[in-house]
């Protein structure tokens, strides 16, 4: 299990529950956002989930140019491809050219942070080849020259380049969870028919996700300042930052903000709580610093807005109070520790490695 999946139900739900209630202040404010102006909505018959991941995937590469790591983490568990594949899919990315090339040779277990790279220890291993493994090479391939050409860093395209954009990311959306059923028979066909196969109402609800996203005060000119309005091109952050290998690895770090993406129209509070307890929970897990989140925050996609606050801000409001900061932060890893035990990993130190000036639960 996942730290989400830990959130949905069981005893890290209700220990959320008990001491970070104040979380319903800040679940009021987005259903109150949400209150106040129309959505873009979803049209019927649409798949919802599909459509959620693909615009996600949209929002990633807005950041960084990285390989769409839950797919690729899919298709490995799945055993659709080799790891081996997936060291050499990695490596072909714009995040990972800074690698050297031994560690190119393993760029699938190398993983970045606010100040260099993790390892997740995977080991090198040759490819295993064949018509799956090729077409889904080919994919790689368009995909990385695609957003080079089409779609910069930081940038949203006119409406044709996200035409082909939402192409592109329907395709992984579907291959991320259905690619053991789909790549069977004759896999490069079926990755050429999905391009084309994505329904009418879906590419025109993901372009205009996208062209919301992309106005003047939406979520990519909020993410780029965040991220202190680097040059085009450059990468805004990090995509599903690792702060606890195969458990602690989702959302988008943007400058010193740590963000997930809502796709809901009803901003439902049983939904938005357990999210905001995620990005709150992965600041906590982060302690060593690797990633350096002073702020959380939220894009709301069908709103086209975007909101953040300060850490110490969120952790006073859903704990109610400043004194509580750091016992409710060694209650949680305590629980969390025992958790992820549970769940075959590796807990983070319970005190940094090395000395962190000025912790952001600490003040």
């Amino acid at each position: 299990m996942s730290l989400r999946e830990r959130l949905a139900a069981g005893p890290l739900r209700w220990w959320c529950a008990d001491r970070l209630g104040g979380v319903s202040m800040l679940t009021a404010s987005l259903a109150a956002i949400a209150r106040q102006h129309e959505p873009l909505r979803l049209p019927q018959g649409v798949d919802e989930e599909l459509v959620a991941a693909a615009f996600r995937q949209r929002v990633a590469w807005c950041v960084q140019h990285a390989p769409p790591y839950r797919v690729l983490a899919a298709w490995v568990r799945t055993g659709v491809v080799s790891p081996g594949w997936a060291h050499t899919a990695a490596a072909a990315w714009p995040s990972h050219a800074p690698l050297s090339a031994s560690q190119r040779a393993r760029a699938w277990a190398w993983r970045p942070t606010a100040t260099g790279w993790r390892d997740l220890g995977q080991p090198s291993e040759p490819a295993r080849g064949g018509p799956v493994e090729d077409a889904l090479t080919d994919l790689q391939v368009r995909m990385v020259r695609y957003l080079a050409a089409h779609a910069p860093s930081g940038t949203v395209g006119p409406r044709g380049a996200e035409v082909g954009l939402a192409r592109i990311c329907w395709t992984a959306a579907v291959l991320e969870r259905d690619a053991a059923v789909l790549l069977v028979d004759d896999p490069a066909t079926a990755v050429h028919q999905l391009r084309s196969d994505i329904p009418d109402g879906a590419l025109a609800n993901l372009v205009d996700l996208a062209a919301l996203f992309g106005k003047p005060d939406s979520g990519a000119a909020g993410l780029r300042r965040w991220a202190g309005e680097p040059a085009t091109g450059a990468p805004l952050g990090i995509v599903n930052p690792v702060i606890v290998p195969g458990w602690a690895c989702r959302g988008l770090l943007v400058g010193e903000t740590l963000l997930t993406v809502f796709t809901d129209e009803a901003l439902d509070p049983e939904v938005t709580a357990p999210r905001l307890w995620e990005l709150l929970a992965s600041a906590w897990l982060d302690t060593e610093d690797r990633f350096q989140i002073r702020y959380v925050g939220v894009y709301l996609a069908r709103f086209g807005r975007v909101q953040r606050w300060g850490l110490r801000m969120l952790i006073d409001q859903c704990t109610g109070s400043p004194r509580t900061r750091s016992t409710t932060r060694e209650e949680f890893l305590s629980l969390a520790a025992t958790l992820i035990r549970a769940d075959g990993g590796q807990p983070p130190p319970s005190t940094p490695d090395r000395a962190v000036e000025t912790p952001p639960w600490s003040q």
